[in-house]
């Protein structure tokens, strides 16, 4: 059953029709979840039903004709507010949320979310992009959630809740989102594009994490190329650490000297790092999953046939790392390198300190005791 063509969020859409029958409606929430899963547009169609003009908000089923339903499709409903991270900037300004330095308290969001509703009986605020609230900004929406005007509603939306601060997580009603299913995002991808086979689709679904909007930028034919690079490069001996760490760097920041030589004060440089962590994690689902597959291959456990690696190149990696504990040892590592990108440490020392230890592993000369990375 999908929710106005929203797949698999079926137990959320009851969750919030039994709040607004018992007129349990909280004031603020936090959605949580991977990215492309349906977040942002599940609280769209959430003020849609809450505003629609020809239908009770109890059946939480806008009808989509009424001018309320029409002006929320096109994003123009004057009671609808609508915050979000500009690309070019690192971080939610606090201008967005109360004015800038002339105007503190006096413009922003947080200020019109306080005036009299125009078309609608309430005011409805989205947040998007809540994981890159800075201190200041959060210290500065933190009133708005403690008092919120009366009827507002007011959703965040995050990925983690671990990237949020506890003042603002802790005035929050939180929702969790549930990654999508593999095969939603197989049928949604031979759907909506002409990709060249239904393998491709299940290959880019792998890697997906359950978010349609990882999955579409996995379509990129760049990503795949330098996976096969990454996967022959880790199948030897002695590990090439140099060409890895250039292969890395220029698979994750394509346009790096380019991106040094335009950054400025305003911070527009940093801005460039969500794409780069997002091929960061790439390739170490990549690597992860390539040690895997590769002990899958040795235990008989993985069907050759249906090896998404060349065979060859899985012997050749098991020569290269001599034992079996070594090649769980490099996953291990390389899991945990995933763990410290989503603790937001510093690239670079993220990756010269794994491909460290995946060299020492190789060599035998560690056990696997990973050290901790400073956070940058």
């Amino acid at each position: 059953m999908a929710w106005h063509g929203l797949e698999e969020h079926d137990h959320i859409v009851e969750q919030f029709r039994r709040a607004i029958a018992r007129d349990r409606l909280a004031h603020v929430y936090m959605f949580t979840g991977p990215a492309g899963v349906g977040k942002r547009r599940f609280a769209l169609l959430l003020a849609k039903s809450l505003f629609c003009r020809e239908r009770s908000p109890q059946l939480l089923d806008p009808c989509g004709h009424c001018r309320s339903c029409r002006l929320i499709g096109s994003e123009a409903h004057p009671d609808l507010l609508l915050v979000a991270k500009p690309e070019d900037r690192a971080e939610l300004p606090l201008e967005l949320l109360i004015g800038g330095r002339q105007e503190r308290g006096q413009e922003g969001v947080c200020r019109r979310l306080a005036l009299t509703p125009q078309l609608a009986d309430r005011r409805f605020l989205i947040i998007d992009d809540a994981d890159y609230l800075n201190p200041e900004g959060a210290n500065a929406l933190l009133k708005t959630l403690e008092e919120p005007p009366p009827g507002a509603i007011i959703v965040l939306l995050a990925t983690s809740l671990a990237k949020q601060l506890p003042t603002i997580r802790s005035r929050c009603q939180v929702v969790r989102f549930r990654p999508l299913s593999r095969r939603l995002i197989v049928r949604l991808l031979s759907e909506t594009l002409q990709l060249a086979s239904r393998a491709e689709a299940e290959r880019v679904a792998l890697y997906s994490g359950g978010s349609m909007q990882v999955a579409m930028e996995l379509l990129e034919p760049r990503i795949w190329e330098s996976r096969t690079e990454l996967c022959e490069h880790l199948s030897r001996y002695p590990l090439p650490i140099v060409p890895l760490g250039e292969l890395i760097s220029d698979f994750v920041t394509p346009d790096r000297k380019k991106d040094d030589s335009d950054a400025d004060a305003d911070g527009s440089k940093r801005g460039q790092s969500v794409r780069a962590r997002n091929r960061l994690r790439y390739a170490l689902l990549f690597a992860a999953d390539f040690f895997w597959r590769t002990l899958g291959w040795k235990w008989g456990i993985e069907d050759v046939q249906n090896l998404p690696y060349d065979p060859d190149v899985l012997k050749k990696s098991l020569k290269a790392w001599h034992a079996e504990d070594r090649l769980l040892a490099a996953a291990e590592r390389t899991v945990l390198a995933l763990d410290h990108l989503e603790r937001n440490v510093n690239r670079s020392v993220l990756i010269l300190s794994w491909l460290d230890d995946l060299a020492k592993i190789q060599l035998g000369t560690t056990t696997g005791v990973l050290r901790l990375v400073s956070r940058g």
